[in-house]
């Protein structure tokens, strides 16, 4: 496909990439811990008249553990051969876009950033986050979701509207002593409430649509945007409790209930520009329906 792309003087490309080598050690001993990082990182766009294709590539370097019984041997820490580490290539991005009069039209699996402020917004609730790289560049932490954005331009408006089929909730490491951060607990499938269990994963071949968009209105020194999005929580919470008795109420056992709660999210923020100094700032209110669910089974 690209040798058919390059054939043809009005295409133009654009490519990025870095590598790194990373290595994470604990301060008692030294010894390295097995935490996946992105060894390698290309980005490529190719651009046709009014399309253009977008990729994020990538490889992930997992150690899959260390022959402590001889420490001083070649395979006591091997950081490279494939019997120890897991690579793995993924696209994290892979989307086609379009640029009508009116605006762009994007689709396929895209990495989204709302808000106004860097790093931290409470309103970039786009994408799911792999806990595994909070310690590693930021933009690596967010996981790519399959969408559909329109944006339309109307000077000085902007308007964005998003969807996207079904639901990815955050990567939280579970049981893995080489990450620092632990649950209280290990989740079970069947703790799950009806819509989904403990990967984020559809039951009973329900499959949610989460939606959204934002009007951002520009003036010469400053920007004012408005969100809306529709969509569930990337983290599980509790939701109630099972408690079952025998028929003398002497023995019970209590099952705790988890779900990825339905929520709303009403949103602004804003860009000022003062001489040479940018305040940015962002609000966001998120209103939660636990629903309901009959026990009476």
């Amino acid at each position: 496909m690209l040798f058919f792309c390059f054939s043809y003087s009005n295409i133009t490309t654009s490519h990025s990439g870095y590598t790194n080598l990373y290595a994470i050690n604990r301060i008692d001993d030294g010894s390295v811990i097995k935490l996946p990082f992105r060894l390698l990182s290309y980005d490529l766009n190719i651009n046709y008249m009014n399309f253009s294709i977008n990729t994020k590539w990538g490889i992930e370097h997992k150690i899959k553990s260390f022959n402590t019984n001889q420490p001083f041997s070649d395979l006591a820490y091997d950081l490279i051969s494939p019997d120890n580490v897991d690579y793995t290539s993924d696209f994290r991005e892979f989307y086609l876009s379009y640029f009508p009069s009116f605006g762009e039209i994007k689709m396929g699996k895209q990495i989204h950033a709302w808000g106004a402020t860097d790093v931290s917004s409470p309103i970039d609730v786009l994408n799911p986050i792999d806990y595994y790289y909070l310690f590693t560049d930021a933009d690596e932490t967010k996981i790519g979701r399959n969408s559909l954005v329109m944006n339309l331009y109307l000077e000085p408006i902007k308007i964005e509207l998003l969807i996207m089929p079904n639901h990815i909730p955050n990567i939280i490491p579970n049981n893995d002593p080489d990450f620092p951060i632990t649950l209280p607990t290990s989740i079970q499938d069947y703790q799950f409430l009806d819509k989904f269990d403990k990967h984020g994963l559809e039951k009973h071949f329900f499959e949610p649509i989460e939606y959204g968009g934002y009007l951002q209105y520009s003036t010469d020194n400053m920007d004012w945007t408005f969100y809306y999005f529709s969509g569930y929580d990337r983290n599980f919470n509790l939701y109630g409790a099972n408690v079952f008795s025998d028929e003398f109420d002497i023995n019970t056992v209590t099952d705790t209930v988890f779900s990825y709660r339905k929520t709303q999210m009403y949103a602004l923020s804003n860009i000022s520009f003062i001489g040479d100094a940018t305040l940015r700032s962002d609000f966001a209110y998120f209103n939660t329906n636990s629903g309901s669910q009959s026990i009476s089974d």
